[in-house]
């Protein structure tokens, strides 16, 4: 295929291309300046069908793409050799790579979901005449082919304050990294436990949607959080912080403003209210490689969340449903990891009599004790008696009288009258006492 000017060129934008090319460096290309270029299709050499768009000009540019496997992810430029000795010469050496590989750069991210029509434009414009672009738009129908084959496993922690309390409520981060070279992350939808709940006072206090469309800053009565997200198109994270937005019906939606860069993005997350509790789904996530995305719902005065119940009494778990653009759909039971929780009170160790009964000189008592150790009774007219316990539960001790302890109780027989015998037991520093009555 030959090319004769720009404008030829822009009309002829191959319509699998994702590219937004502003200026073409190292030659003066301008509307009617002729060049050459050549397209042709080629197969992946990780064996996964791909394509790629060469223009090979003096411009000295090469545009590989491939549509899935290990070089499925990102449009590559990378520099040809050409003999400008010759005007108009095409290019004499090139060095085909790919992405990852030595002296390839990364230039774009591809879309990992399948959804059509895609809309691609090409603009140029020259040095003679900067900011003249030429525009051309091209629209595939099917959108992008292989998105099925890319991996997805993202992973997704959760970690609670045990710190709960009436005047701060309860606290929860979310943290959410999956490896490159995957299908980005469409949808997440978690489901907190039912020891946290929604904070009543903070949803009435949500920002009007009015407020936050005219100046998100003008919220910050109803911030309850902050976000962060990482991403190798950029050398440094995104961070912001995070809304609680009323709107005219339904209930307060979190907005999450991911800034920097000169960049605004907002998360929109709904909040649902299910027979099995409260649900929050961000539904409509960019389709960008994300390595890192953390939501953080600390306690304070204006926290999301609550707890009447507190979350250091067991085991918490949060089902989970993390869909993939490209359909992949990961579905689990995460469990929430909780952090300072006070200390427990040490259990009071206690020796209970827990029966005592009498028959003839023998007083037989069952006896629940804590833990292991000697058990000893002793009373006046009692036998000393001693028992080796091994272990905590329940113990039957058996005591007798004493030779003057049986002459005593056998006056008080022949006078019609009872024997009240205090008896006390020891285990360790632990005591228990009870009064038996020998008749």
């Amino acid at each position: 295929m030959k090319i004769d000017t720009v404008t030829d060129l822009v009309g002829t934008l191959d319509q699998d291309l994702i590219l937004y090319l502003w200026r073409i460096q190292e030659h003066e290309l301008v509307p009617d300046a002729p060049v050459v270029a050549s397209v042709h299709r080629e197969e992946s050499s990780h064996g996964t069908a791909g394509r790629s768009l060469a223009r090979a000009f003096p411009a000295a540019l090469r545009v590989t793409l491939s549509a899935g496997g290990r070089v499925g992810r990102f449009l590559s430029l990378v520099r040809v050799t050409v003999d400008k000795s010759r005007k108009n010469s095409t290019p004499v050496a090139s060095q085909h790579v790919t992405a990852g590989e030595p002296g390839c750069s990364r230039f774009l991210p591809l879309p990992t979901a399948s959804i059509g029509p895609q809309t691609t434009t090409l603009s140029a414009d020259s040095y003679e005449a900067p900011g003249q672009f030429v525009t051309k738009d091209a629209v595939t129908p099917t959108g992008a082919t292989g998105c099925d084959l890319l991996p997805f496993s993202p992973t997704l922690t959760a970690t609670a304050d045990g710190r709960t309390s009436a005047a701060n409520g309860a606290g929860l981060r979310v943290e959410i990294s999956q490896p490159l070279e995957q299908s980005n992350v469409k949808s997440v939808s978690v489901q907190p436990p039912k020891e946290l709940t929604a904070r009543g006072t903070t949803v009435a206090a949500a920002c009007p949607e009015a407020t936050f469309l005219a100046d998100p800053s003008g919220c910050a009565g109803a911030q309850v959080g902050t976000v962060t997200a990482s991403t190798p198109l950029l050398p440094d994270a995104l961070a912001g912080p995070v809304y609680l937005v009323a709107h005219p019906t339904g209930l307060p939606t979190i907005e999450a403003l991911l800034q920097g860069h000169k960049l605004s993005i907002d998360l929109s997350g709904t909040i649902t209210f299910t027979a099995t509790g409260l649900n929050s789904t961000f539904g409509a996530v960019p389709d960008a490689p994300i390595t890192s995305f953390v939501l953080d719902l600390p306690p304070g005065p204006h926290s999301a969340l609550a707890s009447t119940t507190g979350v250091c009494s067991g085991p918490l778990t949060m089902p989970t449903t993390i869909i993939g653009q490209s359909g992949a759909r990961i579905q689990q039971a995460t469990p929430i990891t909780v952090t300072d929780c006070p200390p427990k009170a040490p259990t009071l160790l206690k020796l209970k009599i827990l029966r005592a009964r009498v028959k003839g000189a023998v007083a037989t008592l069952l006896v629940q004790v804590p833990r292991a150790g000697t058990l000893t009774a002793r009373g006046k007219g009692l036998r000393k008696t001693s028992r080796k316990v091994t272990k905590a539960g329940k113990v039957t001790l058996k005591l007798r009288l004493s030779k003057s302890g049986r002459a005593l109780r056998a006056r008080r027989h022949r006078a019609h009258r009872k024997l009240n015998v205090p008896v006390t037991l020891h285990l360790g520093p632990l005591r228990a006492s009870r009064t038996l009555v020998f008749k």
